[in-house]
């Protein structure tokens, strides 16, 4: 989902994730303890825990929970300058997942 959303904002507007690339961009604060910050986003795939690479020379950190991904989600939203209002995801589980939650359900 994370890098399915990164193409659609990169499609409308690819300056932007080429700058937060620039910029090391991370969508989560500082830390306070450590005062450090690993980019969510880089040109180097080796400052980041696991790296995809939706676009030539950019990469994205996807070893996230599902709080971080709608983190990233939304901080991404931000730089893209969408509209909070009209921004919205939801989220629908698969058929298999439904499924085996009812076949657990039942025993």
């Amino acid at each position: 989902m994370l890098i399915k959303m990164i193409s659609l904002l990169n499609r409308e507007n690819p300056d932007v994730l080429q700058k937060l690339a620039d910029f090391k961009f991370n969508f989560r604060p500082t830390s306070s303890i450590t005062k450090q910050r690993r980019p969510s986003i880089s040109r180097e795939p080796h400052s980041l825990i696991t790296a995809s690479n939706p676009i030539d020379g950019v990469f994205i950190e996807t070893n996230l929970s599902s709080q971080d991904i709608m983190r990233f989600l939304k901080a991404l939203s931000e730089q893209y300058q969408v509209n909070q209002e009209e921004f919205s995801i939801n989220v629908k589980a698969d058929d298999d997942s439904e499924a085996e939650e009812e076949q657990d359900n039942e025993e």
